[in-house]
């Protein structure tokens, strides 16, 4: 209140006020009622789906890859890498692979362009670290990751806010195409937002374990949380999917659970934020060291040649696109 000129009494809107910032800053880091970032982010992924069809309806004159069929009901995996799919060619220079490379069968089966074009530019595209997450194989596959999404992500969301949550998915979904960069073999791209995902079921099994006591259902969730491991690696070996993305992610939520969830109320604030430090350096450190083993090394997708039968099975050159 505040004195007015008759010397009466005037209620001011200071509450309003302290509610609209209240409002605010429960809506950035939770709780919250409301999964803005998972809207934002889903409608993000639909609008790039949009694009990603009309593009490969302009170069090659239907809405999605018929011959041979993408089973992702989507565009060729060419109009994909052009739109920001991960694709070591495109991220750094490799021995065999430079701008002028000229890349086979580019959008159609008789069909030739370079690198550069194909990039849609030239090969120090470090983007591709994070734009991937909201690019997909097609409409299957961006429909069943959104589903997942709200299901496991509303929640998390509505507990962390939207910065946290953010951080969560974001750190996560990087990390993972990051350690995919490292171990994919050059020529295979990948998309989606399966590693930020797997960042989300990385947390809740940190979550689970540290609140077990106090948890309704914990054997139930726990398991749910596995079978959802197992079917998300086994759907990781089909062409489009990434295996090494999903146990980036999966890695990485668990390191930024183990930062964000608060303890039991019996452990030492001391002990709490020795543990925060540990698993903020932890995260920082090995996220540097894969993006300089990345690009120091002469060529990043020699490092471990076998390590992508753990992305595919070699089938039908599964383990080639």
């Amino acid at each position: 209140m505040r004195l007015g000129s008759g010397g009466n009494l005037i209620q001011t809107n200071d509450n309003d006020n302290d509610k609209k910032w209240a409002t605010i800053r429960d809506i950035l880091m939770g709780p919250t009622d409301r999964p803005w970032f998972i809207w934002l982010s889903a409608i993000t992924m639909i609008v790039i789906m949009v694009f990603e069809i009309a593009k490969h309806h302009d170069v090659l004159g239907s809405m999605i890859q018929t011959d041979p069929l993408n089973p992702m009901i989507g565009p060729t995996f060419t109009v994909l890498i052009n739109s920001g799919a991960r694709y070591t060619p495109c991220m750094r220079s490799l021995p065999d692979y430079e701008v002028t490379t000229v890349i086979n069968n580019c959008y159609s089966n008789n069909d030739t362009c370079t690198l550069e074009q194909l990039c849609g530019g030239g090969s120090n595209q470090g983007y591709r670290f994070f734009s991937p997450i909201f690019i997909h194989a097609g409409i299957i596959h961006v429909i069943i990751n959104l589903l997942i999404q709200f299901q496991v992500g509303s929640n998390i969301e509505r507990d962390l806010g939207f910065l946290r949550f953010g951080f969560l998915y974001l750190v996560s979904g990087t990390c993972g195409f990051a350690l995919s960069s490292l171990l994919s073999p050059a020529e295979r791209a990948s998309m989606g937002c399966s590693g930020a995902l797997m960042g989300l079921v990385g947390y809740l099994l940190v979550d689970t374990f540290i609140n077990w006591k106090s948890i309704r259902g914990r054997t139930r969730r726990l398991l749910s949380l596995l079978i959802s491991v197992i079917l998300t690696f086994l759907f990781g070996i089909f062409p489009g999917f990434d295996n090494f993305a999903h146990l980036g992610g999966l890695l990485t939520g668990v390191v930024i659970g183990v930062l964000l969830i608060l303890p039991v109320a019996s452990t030492s604030q001391w002990i709490t934020w020795g543990i925060r430090v540990v698993a903020l350096t932890l995260l920082v450190v090995v996220f540097v060291i894969m993006l300089y083993i990345f690009y120091s090394a002469e060529d990043p997708t020699k490092i471990c040649p076998n390590c992508k039968y753990f992305s595919c099975v070699p089938v039908s050159n599964w383990c080639d696109i």
